[in-house]
């Protein structure tokens, strides 16, 4: 019996269009942009700006005006007379960083496209190494927020306080959970005095201390009498603590990343202190050649802004950090794209190339909404 050619059912092909593979690609961006969006914990939380066109944005940062008791007869367009507040305004310019990728080379192109179990790996890891770095960048920031000593804007609260960051330090060495119960609650009340709302407070700690936290029976996060329906031990489940939702995170930093300043660790937060020195987008450095000075330029900087104010990007000593606290205005974040999905072959490979980028820069907006809970060693 003869056989001849037949049709084949193309699973990548629209509508059996010439591109036999456009929907694998479309599936796979969807796999990147989901994951990404279950992992990240600070992407929700900070206030973004997005941007079409250009390398940075502004946002503005304003003040108040006061109020006063209406006298018959007084003119309220007379200065001296103080009805109209002279209301003061500021700006925070943030910075794109360089273009952020997390890339794999899938030899076998037929796998790739048939298996589920080989691409959803490859797509599951993309989305968490963009979403890693976007909580790690995003967290620093806020620990910048909090530490923030010179307000943006020239104007007080209604207690008399500058909008700053806050830093408090628990009682006692390493994690205590009854010390930090009790910084948890001067934390909010630090808000509380800085006209920070009550509303959508979170405090966001490493996973062993929350768990040390459901473990240790305390009255203010356990008890009935004070906390009905706020925790549950067997499930592991702690909802609040001072009235703030508890998140739980691997990349609240508890190390002094200083000495990635040199460049050998290869830290995407850190700007090489080498390069600190801006001339453009590039660094520069000084060297002395045979009795004379010789400026040197330096690679372009995927690093642009520095929120802690040392040339070094986003890292700083966080060796004392447990907690940070407050609300997502401390940071912004503008973002010249969010994931962006790319999926070419290679025939001279006999591959096909997978990649997810993003392209984002943070800094403090409002540092009055953040606090940094720190040990004393």
């Amino acid at each position: 019996m003869g056989y001849t050619d037949t049709n084949a059912s193309r699973q990548g092909s629209l509508n059996g269009a010439a591109d036999k593979w456009s929907l694998f690609l479309k599936v796979f961006s969807g796999e990147v942009l989901s994951l990404f969006e279950q992992k990240t914990v600070m992407k929700p939380l900070i206030t973004t700006r997005s941007i079409s066109v250009g390398k940075s944005a502004a946002f503005p940062l304003y003040g108040s005006l006061g109020a006063k008791f209406h006298v018959p007869g007084q003119n309220l367009l007379e200065t001296g007379n103080g009805y109209v507040g002279d209301m003061k305004f500021a700006e925070r310019v943030l910075n794109i960083d360089g273009q952020l990728i997390s890339a794999a080379f899938v030899a076998d192109i037929d796998d790739m496209l048939n298996h589920w179990d080989v691409r959803g790996p490859i797509a599951t890891q993309i989305a968490r190494e963009l979403a890693y770095y976007f909580d790690k960048a995003a967290m620093q920031t806020m620990l910048a927020a909090a530490r923030t000593s010179s307000s943006p804007v020239t104007y007080k609260t209604s207690g008399g306080q500058d909008l700053v960051g806050t830093q408090i330090t628990a009682t006692g060495a390493g994690f205590s959970p009854g010390d930090f119960i009790t910084a948890a609650y001067a934390a909010a009340a630090a808000l509380d005095n800085k006209d920070v709302p009550s509303e959508d407070r979170f405090i966001i700690l490493n996973p062993t201390n929350y768990w040390k936290l459901v473990l240790c029976n305390s009255p203010y996060v356990q008890s009935r009498d004070y906390s009905e329906g706020n925790s549950n031990v067997a499930k592991g489940v702690l909802h609040e603590l001072a009235g703030m939702r508890l998140i739980k995170s691997g990349f609240i930093p508890n190390s002094d990343q200083t000495a990635d300043a040199d460049g050998t660790s290869g830290n995407p937060l850190s700007i090489d202190a080498k390069y600190s020195a801006l001339s453009g987008d590039k660094g520069t450095t000084v060297t002395t050649v045979s009795g004379a000075n010789v400026t040197t330029a330096m690679p372009n900087h995927s690093i642009k802004n520095d929120p802690f104010g040392g040339g070094n990007g986003y890292i700083a000593d966080f060796s004392k950090t447990l907690a940070v606290v407050g609300r997502g205005e401390a940071v912004g974040c503008v973002q010249k794209h969010d994931i962006v999905t790319e999926s070419e072959r290679k025939i001279e490979y006999q591959g096909t190339l997978m990649l997810g980028k993003l392209m984002t820069g943070f800094g403090v907006l409002r540092p009055e909404c953040a606090v940094e809970i720190k040990s004393t060693s």
